[in-house]
């Protein structure tokens, strides 16, 4: 009996699992139509049902009025449940609060792990923006310009030319030594060490300020 009640018991939990996904995108597409005070009566029976779900805490989050208690939701998300489906989002609701508020040196440094960390997120181009503003604002282009490079080398077709840093962001090619041919250059003395060739010996006087040439 127990063997036969185990997959029944598995396919009841796939089944709400699939319900409870539906009803996430369901309310957040309420959210998005600006239908907030909806999401927000029907939100006591959802955590009745699935309180400790990252989607109904989310969801949550959102529709929270108090913007420190909605950012202290968001960071519990992301601290228990870094691989989940919205965790993209939640790292980006996290970096906007933090530029609304006019925390710039935090705000550059979460923004700038949205397109590192979550290579997939849709919010590339955004975040991306956003974090050069942040870096902007507290005079740090040097350090925008180089988290460009790392982001360009994940997301190549990022747009970047309207920051205005293309030099920084690509900067000329550096000069390089480059080692000649001794057999077209044959390597010679500065100074060949021939009877009655003129050459010039550096004397240092006391004062160490003089030079004098002098013939051997």
């Amino acid at each position: 009996m127990k063997q036969i009640l185990k997959p029944i018991s598995l396919l009841l939990c796939l089944h709400c699992a699939v319900l409870l996904a539906q009803d996430i995108e369901r309310y957040l597409g309420l959210i998005n139509e600006g239908r907030i005070d909806d999401v927000r009566s029907a939100l006591p029976e959802l955590e009745a049902l699935y309180k400790n779900d990252p989607g109904v805490q989310y969801v949550k989050a959102l529709v929270t009025l108090d913007g420190e208690a909605a950012l202290v939701i968001y960071r519990n998300l992301l601290k228990s449940h870094p691989d989940h489906v919205y965790a993209d989002d939640v790292a980006m609701k996290i970096g906007e609060y933090l530029f609304s508020r006019g925390l710039y040196t935090q705000a550059s440094k979460q923004f700038r792990l949205v397109p590192l960390v979550y290579t997939t997120t849709e919010h590339v181009q955004r975040a991306t923006d956003l974090m050069v503003n942040s870096y902007t604002a507290t005079g740090q282009r040097d350090s925008a310009a180089y988290y460009v490079r790392q982001i360009r080398t994940l997301h190549p077709d990022l747009e970047y030319d309207h920051y205005g840093m293309a030099t920084l962001v690509d900067p000329p090619g550096e000069a390089k030594l480059v080692k000649l041919d001794e057999e077209k250059f044959p390597q010679r003395s500065m100074i060949e060490n021939k009877p009655g060739v003129l050459r010039y010996q550096i004397q240092l006087y006391q004062n160490r300020d003089q030079v004098r040439p002098r013939i051997l």
